[in-house]
């Protein structure tokens, strides 16, 4: 899996962090590429024919 940069998912994580007194909570939005490589892409096909 590769981390997908995103300008729009950094300003939604500056708004999810809130800072109070002591206290820090940080939210985070991600989105990430998946690639399947060979095997996994004829288990995918054969189960795609299962269902």
């Amino acid at each position: 899996m590769k981390l997908l940069e995103s300008s729009r998912f950094e300003a939604i994580n500056n708004a999810l962090s809130i800072h109070t007194s002591g206290i820090t909570i940080f939210g985070r939005i991600e989105s990430y590429s998946c690639s399947l490589y060979a095997g996994e892409t004829s288990d995918f096909s054969m189960e795609e024919d299962v269902y």
